[in-house]
């Protein structure tokens, strides 16, 4: 059950680990960018741009606000994808 929800009395973090949390899932973002990029490349190079630069801030945004959530949310998202293997 996915703890991702909107919860206006979160506690925001510390600036130095709201930057760490943003780079984390910014480089998460980008892994995810790159393989929609590859896979929709021949169709547009705008297109994969797109997908990169919005799956680096998503990611990156949702790290700060969600912090632990996120990522205990995509290691049982990774898992759950271990069983389609």
């Amino acid at each position: 059950m996915p703890r991702i929800y909107f919860d206006p009395k979160r506690p925001k973090p510390m600036p130095m680990q709201a930057s760490s949390r943003f780079w984390c899932g910014a480089a998460l973002g980008l892994l995810i960018g790159l393989f929609i990029a590859l896979s929709t490349l021949s169709s547009s190079a705008s297109l994969s741009i797109l997908a990169i630069v919005g799956s680096v801030l998503l990611c990156g945004w949702l790290s700060v606000y969600y912090g632990e959530d996120f990522w205990d949310d995509i290691r049982g998202f990774l898992h759950a994808l271990r069983f389609f293997w």
